[in-house]
């Protein structure tokens, strides 16, 4: 991961997802987070840095396929997360459950859903 990168959350606080081999994301299921400990970057703050060092960190995480980034819609906190992809709704919800996150991300709806 470069500072391109860091620069691209920064400058896309509202949210967004790479695939970490380089390949189109997928177009359709969920994206859910949680593989590793997620960063929370209060929303007055670019914690650069901070950043760079999460993103060594899930490169090299096992089962981290994608980097997840987004503003929560009630707090305004910037998270940064080491994602996986499911198609099913159900499967999704259910993993999340599993690992008490707050929301899991629709990719064809482009919206989050809290769990």
């Amino acid at each position: 991961m470069s500072s391109s990168t860091v620069a691209t959350i920064l400058a896309n606080r509202e949210g967004g997802t790479l695939k970490l081999d380089g390949l189109p994301l997928p177009e359709v299921g969920y994206f859910v987070g949680g593989l590793i400990p997620a960063l929370v970057v209060p929303h007055d703050e670019s914690a650069e840095s901070e950043i760079e060092d999460f993103l060594l960190d899930a490169g090299t995480a096992p089962g981290v396929d994608f980097l997840g980034w987004w503003t929560d819609s009630e707090d305004g906190r910037l998270w940064v997360d080491g994602s996986d992809w499911h198609l099913l709704r159900t499967d999704a919800l259910r993993v999340a459950a599993e690992r008490g996150e707050i929301a899991i991300y629709d990719i064809a709806g482009q919206a989050e859903i809290r769990v």
